[in-house]
């Protein structure tokens, strides 16, 4: 049974990385930072758990509470480690050899799909449309970082692999499309809006070369779009009429709202939604609304936004932070539309990593920039 095996990785996957924080500890490698935020995410893992004992919960539930243990936490403590090394630069060295290939593996069978007119769903692989649209997104978001903001070290090899991961983001982009995630298309949106955005801030001296690159790119992927007959795929049918209409959500988010309205303050508790709601309202605002109440909700969405604001300062002194805010970026998005939100492994790793920073390693970054 695959969920078997799931669990049993997660179980095992659980106990590496718990091992690993224990000899870190008693190494006297967690910092005082380290420390309080580890007990707020267990503090969150046990009201999460508390609620098994309030409410007579379904299967699902404790299937989140393993990832939550077995994923989310480990995935925090990965960030407040990753931020104290300096293999930061390393991402971009090694962002085309894993994007490529796997792009090219994954992206396949999205594209055998559409060109007989289906979605991939459960397939032998064990892909969907949502996970194969969900990681074309992401993966067009990095491509399309690496091929704007890395920095080219002036020879054959980045200029070849620059090359490819030109070719790679235009890719990414048709198959997420054309793979029916709403979600994801959102995201694609959102991101390219942004890089947009910070490509104009920081090419003010050659402004018009900037606009000209964008409207080259906009212009090839209409083209792309037309060529391929994207807007006339099962993918993007289901994307547009999802977006517009969707009585299924609409009725998770009027249950999340309801739940809401019967304790608005302090909500009825962390992983309530599984009794109140009967899922998790795919919306982290209104979970967390129905959960945390307008206290609850208050400290995470603050929390989030002094990470986001935080990397976004850092984006001047060291563009691979950038990355970071398009990860941040991508855990969001899919939060508002397919996750819940205590399985949102990437926000849980970029928010750990910016609050595990110290100011003696901000200011050493700056430093080291302006040098």
């Amino acid at each position: 049974d695959s969920s078997l095996i799931e669990h049993l990785w997660a179980v095992i996957m659980a106990l590496i990385s718990y091992s690993l924080i224990l000899i870190d500890f008693i190494r006297g490698k967690i910092t005082k930072r380290d420390f309080i935020i580890l007990f707020f995410l267990f503090s969150l893992l046990l009201l999460y758990a508390a609620s098994s004992f309030i409410y007579r919960m379904p299967p699902k539930y404790f299937s989140y509470l393993l990832v939550f243990i077995a994923e989310s936490i480990p995935a925090a403590y990965i960030g407040m480690r990753f931020v104290k090394s300096d293999s930061k630069d390393k991402i971009n060295n090694l962002l085309p050899f894993f994007i490529v290939p796997v792009c090219l593996l994954i992206g396949t069978i999205g594209v055998q799909y559409a060109a007989i007119g289906e979605r991939v769903n459960n397939d032998d692989s064990g892909l969907n449309y949502q996970k194969v649209a969900y990681f074309m997104a992401f993966s067009y978001a990095y491509a399309s970082y690496y091929v704007f903001y890395v920095k080219d070290k002036k020879n054959i090899l980045s200029f070849l692999l620059r090359s490819l991961m030109i070719l790679m983001m235009f890719f990414c982009a048709m198959v997420c499309l054309v793979s029916g995630g709403r979600g994801a298309f959102v995201f694609i949106i959102v991101v390219s809006l942004y890089l947009t955005y910070i490509y104009m801030r920081n090419s003010k001296k050659h402004r018009i070369r900037s606009i000209l690159i964008i409207v080259i790119v906009g212009i090839i992927t209409i083209w792309l779009i037309d060529y391929f007959h994207v807007m006339e795929s099962a993918g993007m049918a289901r994307v547009m009429d999802r977006l517009t209409e969707d009585d299924k959500r609409m009725y998770l988010y009027d249950k999340a709202y309801n739940a809401f309205r019967y304790s608005p303050l302090l909500g009825n508790g962390i992983g309530s939604v599984w009794w109140t709601v009967g899922f998790y309202s795919h919306n982290m605002i209104m979970d967390l609304l129905s959960e945390g109440g307008i206290i609850g909700t208050s400290i995470i969405l603050i929390i989030i936004f002094r990470s986001f604001v935080r990397l976004y300062r850092l984006t001047n002194k060291d563009e691979v932070f950038l990355f970071f805010i398009l990860v941040m970026t991508g855990a969001l998005v899919r939060s508002m539309f397919s996750n819940y939100w205590v399985a949102a492994i990437n926000l849980f790793l970029v928010c750990s990593m910016v609050y595990g920073m110290s100011n003696k390693r901000i200011k050493k970054i700056r430093k080291l920039k302006n040098k």
